[in-house]
């Protein structure tokens, strides 16, 4: 049953208050996408996170420009100024300007003084005071309309009291009779009483929209309590289950224990992140709606009219939000105790079943695959376009081509030898990896290079942060052949602003070859690295959430139910340096990759784990991760080359199933992109390169959440 929004306790859901400080308003300034807060909050705000003359907006994330005059350069909510104008008179009080002190029945939102309705008459005919927005304080329902009037800026004594339907422009009527003498007009009232029943209408649908966002919230409110109880049952069986073993064994309950901590901390940590993003939503959803509402319902016949194009896209974009409606792939965790055998320890102590529940929602169809040249190069890098169209690289060659889906190449350009990656910022300028020269190539739209970053070493998969930031792979050598222990390979994340720069990995024990790497919708930075066969998820502070090593086990029916389930039996055991740790148990009964480095890399005494060489007879061929990208789900892609397969893991690196593998045409895949329409394109040897479509975002909205 589907959660009331009554439910919902987000204390900022009280519109009257700044999104940011969650005070009343003080200076209530509306930002362009009708998000609201205090000027001085916002003037803070802006000066933290601005990148370049913009900054996202604090609740939707829209980039916002700055205006020259900075926060004083937004317009003044004088929606919520008249609100507390009329609110702060608790009686009708008399007339602040005329001597027979009439009963005042209007308040001047700038002037802050109450009128009569002589005297509001007179302040709206005065030149000084004729824009001012007078609120009115006689509606039995306590409701509060605003009266103003517009003026022509080209007939200054003229008041605006037409539309123009073909210019759609608010004029005078001396405009009418001569700029837009011939053209479609109406009455401005006319006009206004339109389009506030467009605007109604929408706004009904985008009470749906918040009523979604409400439940889709709280359910995830709800099951962050639910992993809470879960955890706590779990550690107290474990606890009881401890008690009836001899001591020698106490230290393996404390490799669950530490287990059941790390998987619960990584589903907290993206239940963070997906509440926080869920709760600027309601916010701005809910604000946008006020703010619309105060507009149809008290706003002039002008401003109904002028804010038409403005107000009714984003009414649209409230009904057709970024946030998507999705439910949470579920972890669950239980302790599923054995029976004792003296003989069998591991067995006496039982097991931890983990479970992740695979997103149904998410499905390939291959729309069309086409070779870029008639070699057996691989396609090393898929960089899409805002339009539909990609930009690729082919082998280690000094070209780039900019192609549509079908293959077809728009335009080329020679830029320098062995370029290896290519990353699109938001204004549409390109970075390119040129391993050779040890540089980063900037280059703007007419192709011309206009800037040149030189490393110390050779610079490998690049990624652009949601703020701009440029990440870079930056191993000491130009290939993985020729890597050497004594290297210390890091990824760099650069501020194009300021240069300043963040090594990860610096300490040496982090990566051996990254290669390719990506940000999530959650911020974290994922990273393939070749020689270590694994991905790397960390958040921004350098913290591991998890490595990730793939599928080893060559029961294809095991890999299968693995695959559909996302499901993995844990038992402690030893590995070869006598340190025990948590592994998962394949179908053949022989013991597989350590989960405990899967989900850190580290024991529970922080010590790195040393990665087994496989088995060629018992094992498949070594996880060998490429191109690397993330859906707008957080899920993680990893295209990998020895098993022609690309796998999809969660936010957490966990493993959900095998996407597309060689059944369906897969091979080498080295590059992987999701563009802004939700296409994937996957490239890979003989110059190949597929696009599929990839989710379903419409059923995505649609599907009701699941209940616990």
């Amino acid at each position: 049953m589907a959660t009331s929004p009554q439910d919902f306790k987000y204390p900022i859901d009280h519109l009257e208050r700044c999104g940011l400080c969650l005070k009343t308003f003080r200076e209530p300034r509306m930002l362009p996408c009708f998000d609201s807060f205090c000027k001085d909050c916002i003037a803070v705000y802006m000066d933290a996170k601005r990148t370049g003359q913009t900054f996202p907006c604090p609740l939707c994330t829209e980039s916002i420009d700055i205006p020259e005059k900075g926060a004083n350069g937004f317009d003044t909510n004088i929606h919520v100024a008249a609100t507390r104008a009329v609110s702060a008179v608790f009686q009708r009080p008399d007339c602040d300007i005329c001597e027979t002190k009439d009963p005042a029945v209007n308040r001047c939102v700038e002037c802050a003084q109450n009128m009569c309705q002589g005297c509001s008459k007179n302040h709206l005919k005065i030149k000084s005071t004729r824009s001012h927005h007078l609120a009115n304080m006689t509606d039995p329902e306590g409701r509060v309309y605003l009266t103003s009037k517009a003026f022509c800026t080209k007939h200054q004594s003229e008041e605006i009291t037409f539309f123009c339907i073909q210019c759609q422009q608010s004029i005078c009527l001396k405009c009418r009779l001569t700029v837009h003498e011939n053209h479609l007009t109406e009455d401005l009232a006319d006009s206004a009483t339109k389009t506030r029943q467009v605007l109604t209408n929408a706004l009904k649908e985008a009470e749906h929209t918040a009523t979604a966002l409400h439940n889709q919230y709280n359910d995830y409110k709800n099951y962050s309590k639910n992993i809470a109880i879960m955890k706590g049952q779990v550690l107290a069986n474990l606890v009881t289950q401890t008690q009836r073993l001899h001591k020698h064994i106490d230290e393996m309950s404390v490799r669950l224990s530490y287990f059941v901590e790390e998987e619960t901390y990584s589903e907290q940590h993206y239940i963070e992140s997906r509440t926080r993003e869920l709760e600027n939503a309601i916010t701005s959803c809910k604000a946008r709606i006020r703010a619309a509402n105060q507009i149809v319902e008290c706003g002039s016949d002008v401003e109904i009219v002028q804010a038409t194009g403005k107000l009714g896209a984003r009414m649209q974009r409230i009904i057709n939000p970024s946030v998507t409606f999705i439910k949470p792939n579920r972890l669950e965790i239980d302790y599923i105790p054995s029976v004792v055998v003296d003989e069998d320890l591991e067995g006496l102590f039982g097991m931890l079943n983990s479970r992740v529940q695979s997103p149904d929602y998410i499905r390939t169809e291959e729309v069309i695959s086409f070779r870029l040249s008639d070699s057996d190069d691989v396609v090393n890098c898929i960089c899409p376009t805002s339009k539909g169209e990609a930009w690729v690289t082919i082998g280690w060659t000094s070209e780039i081509r900019l192609i549509n889906r079908t293959g077809v190449t728009i335009k080329s350009c020679f830029i320098s030898s062995d370029i290896d990656f290519i990353a699109r910022d938001k204004n549409e300028l390109l970075y390119v990896s040129c391993r050779a020269e040890k540089c980063i190539r900037k280059i703007n739209q007419e192709m011309e290079i206009v800037e040149s970053i030189v490393f110390d070493g050779f610079p490998r998969g690049l990624a652009i942060t949601t703020a701009g930031s440029l990440l870079v792979c930056l191993p000491k050598s130009k290939t993985y052949f020729e890597y050497s222990p004594a290297h210390v390979n890091i990824v760099r994340q650069i501020n194009p602003d300021t240069s300043d720069a963040i090594n990860y990995g610096e300490s040496g024990d982090l990566f051996v070859y990254p290669i390719r790497v990506a940000m999530n919708h959650y911020g974290d930075i994922c990273v393939s690295d070749n020689l270590r066969h694994s991905v790397t998820i960390f958040e921004k502070s350098g913290k591991i959430n998890s490595i990730y090593y793939g599928q080893k086990s060559t029961d294809d029916l095991g890999r299968e139910s693995a695959q559909n389930t996302g499901r993995s039996q844990l038992r402690v055991s030893r590995n070869n340096g006598n340190e025990e740790v948590i592994s998962a148990r394949g179908s053949d009964g022989d013991f597989e990759e350590p989960i405990i480095s899967a989900r850190s890399g580290r024991s529970s005494k922080g010590t790195p784990i040393a990665r087994a060489i496989p088995d060629p007879e018992t094992e498949m061929s070594p996880f060998d991760p490429r191109g690397i990208a993330c859906d707008r789900f957080g899920h993680v892609l990893v295209a990998d080359y020895n098993s022609n397969s690309v796998h999809l893991l969660d936010h957490s690196g966990r493993f959900l199933r095998l996407l597309l593998t060689d059944a369906d045409g897969m091979f080498g895949p080295t590059s992987i992109a999701i563009d802004e329409e939700g296409f994937l394109w996957i490239g890979g040897g003989n110059a190949t390169v597929r696009v599929y479509k990839y989710i379903e975002a419409d059923e995505t909205k649609k599907k009701p959440m699941p209940r616990k």
